[in-house]
């Protein structure tokens, strides 16, 4: 099989992932600093009143939280500098993702929430829910529209957004920028969260796509066991969806001290309030629940599969996946945020493989 080839069999280093992924890297190295001098000279220009139109395209872009929400903290940066508007495609019948294996009622229900979490990150004025036969009718000489021509061709622009994001942002920004509890507290919860506690963000029973990042039961009991002996007076409290929490209730044996988000609330603002009053964001693999931390100031652990994994090495990675430079994820990254690498012996055992500066 292809992806089996080695074109330097004798190393092992260079098979069709790694070529593929060279190429990827380069082209959106090149698109992205191209693209982001755009944006800056837009931004910087005081005289330009254009509104800065951004559209998310679901019929060729994922249904997945992270991915979404990587979107929507790109557009409330650009909302610090210019007036912004934000246009959700409806999702159609034949979807060109891989993250479209969703039922109709659970993406009617998603993009439900989609438009709650957009209208939270911007306003209820700065977001349209439409069909792309209307936004092809749309004219205004007032919107300067990011990426317009693959707008209109139907060429997916989110996988570059946070790269984009990482080229444009300014540290004087920071304290406008990073979310914080002060953003979530109108968020209404089902009912008062512990005093401490830290998360564990799980992926359950994951689609076939993503089944490299679901644990075990096996490897969630170890990591509560974990958490609870490193950190002694924290309480743990799992992030997963509510499919998930009902199954993993059965599942665990000992439910001392650990609780789960969806007992305080049942959707994505929900457990982002709840994750920003943490002490601390634990995760034993990828998933998008990161996003509920990446861009705040909390505390977090982060696990990579392999040494390979966020690097042009590795056939998991997603352009947008790439660290801003080498051992620093994002620009606006804490000394306390952390990716990390286990041990094969012991997962617990690891080694920091990217770390903030800030």
């Amino acid at each position: 099989m292809i992806k089996n080839y080695y074109y330097v069999s004798k190393y092992k280093i260079l098979n069709f992932y790694v070529v593929s992924n060279i190429l990827k890297y380069f082209k959106n190295k090149i698109l992205t600093i191209i693209k982001s001098k755009n944006i800056l000279k837009f931004i910087k220009d005081k005289n330009d009143k254009r509104v800065f139109v951004f559209v998310y395209d679901l019929k060729i872009s994922p249904f997945a939280y992270g991915e979404f929400l990587s979107n929507l903290i790109f557009l409330k940066y650009i909302s610090l500098f210019k007036k912004i508007k934000l246009y959700l495609i409806k999702y159609e019948k034949q979807n060109d993702h891989h993250h479209q294996d969703l039922s109709t009622i659970k993406k009617k229900k998603r993009l439900i929430e989609f438009i709650k979490i957009a209208e939270f990150f911007l306003n209820k004025k700065s977001v349209d829910l439409v069909n792309f036969d209307e936004f092809k009718n749309i004219k205004n000489k007032s919107f300067f529209i990011w990426e317009e021509k693959k707008v209109y061709d139907r060429i997916p622009i989110y996988s570059y957004v946070l790269n984009t994001l990482h080229y444009i942002f300014d540290k004087k920004y920071y304290n406008k920028f990073i979310i914080n509890n002060k953003h979530t507290y109108k968020i209404k919860l089902k009912k008062k969260l512990p005093r401490n506690f830290i998360i564990l963000a799980i992926k359950y029973k994951s689609n076939f796509a993503a089944k490299f990042r679901s644990y075990s039961i096996n490897e969630i009991h170890k990591s509560i066991k974990y958490l609870l002996n490193q950190y002694p007076k924290n309480n743990v409290l799992i992030v997963t969806d509510t499919e998930s929490s009902k199954i993993l209730k059965k599942n665990i044996k000992n439910r001392k001290n650990i609780y789960f988000s969806k007992d305080f609330g049942d959707n994505f603002l929900s457990d982002l309030r709840i994750c920003l009053q943490s002490n601390l964001f634990f995760c034993l693999k990828p998933t998008g629940s990161t996003t509920l931390v990446e861009y705040s100031k909390v505390p977090y652990i982060c696990y990579h599969l392999t040494n390979h994994d966020f690097s042009i090495f590795s056939k998991n990675t997603l352009p947008n996946d790439l660290y801003f430079k080498k051992k620093i994820r994002h620009p606006w990254q804490t000394k306390k945020q952390i990716w990390v690498i286990g041990e094969k012996n012991n997962v617990f055992n690891y080694r920091i493989v990217g770390k903030g500066l800030l």
